[in-house]
């Protein structure tokens, strides 16, 4: 009796420590949980209260990109593209200090002012589900400067899809396209992701030796081709 009594009291031990450490392990996964809640909620007031446009965080108002120079790596292995991005940006009132531009799944690695080279701060933002993360630079004091940002791609960039061989015309090579309506050139670039800025751009794309080496070949056939026809043109005549 005695014996069976002492398992019982240490059985009721045992499961008393193993409900107090689920109760506070518990306790920071619902802070945590609680706080994320609460930092989506305020990106999404942020969304609803922005005054330019309500599917972007960028503020145009305060500080726009007047110019866009993309340098790109098209990695058809990894299905990502990196690279970097030159914003040269235009602060629109005084006391502004800072960058906002949209982001979707990228990883950003370093931002730099390209005029110094001094690396500057930035925080970016959780990611909400379609409007994906508010990216926050701090800028140096001229009032017209250019923000380098070294970065790559996700696999899962919404205005990317990456065809393989079998998927296309040919069945030879990979293929790739973009499609950046209506908010996904943000998962491609960071951008302020609005209609309400227009920028001119200049795009510098590598890829793939293979693929240039395609490129020169059709170049060569469509070059044979209009030989062909100019010689025919001019037997006819």
């Amino acid at each position: 009796m005695n014996k069976l009594f002492s398992h019982f009291i240490t059985l009721l031990i045992s499961c008393s420590v193993i409900l107090i450490s689920i109760y506070l392990n518990s306790k920071p996964f619902n802070t945590r949980s609680e706080s994320m809640m609460s930092a989506t909620n305020e990106l999404m007031d942020e969304l609803k209260q922005n005054p330019i446009d309500p599917s972007s965080f960028a503020r145009p108002d305060l500080c726009a990109v007047t110019h866009i120079v993309w340098n790109a790596n098209v990695n058809f292995d990894k299905q990502i593209i990196e690279g970097f991005v030159d914003l040269t940006v235009e602060k629109k009132s005084e006391g502004v200090d800072h960058l906002i531009v949209d982001t979707s799944d990228l990883t950003i690695f370093e931002i730099i002012d390209k005029e110094s080279s001094q690396k500057l701060s930035y925080e970016l933002s959780s990611a909400l589900k379609v409007f994906g993360s508010k990216l926050k630079i701090k800028l140096l004091p001229p009032k017209v400067s250019t923000v380098r940002i070294s970065y790559q791609t996700s696999r899962e960039a919404t205005a990317l899809q990456w065809l393989k061989p079998e998927q296309t015309a040919g069945k030879r090579k990979p293929y790739l396209f973009s499609q950046c309506e209506a908010i996904h050139c943000r998962s491609l670039i960071p951008c302020q992701d609005t209609p309400s800025v227009k920028t001119p751009y200049t795009a510098t794309v590598s890829f793939d030796s293979f693929m240039f080496y395609n490129l020169i070949q059709i170049m060569i056939k469509f070059l044979k081709m209009f030989i062909l026809f100019d010689r025919f043109v001019r037997l006819k005549i």
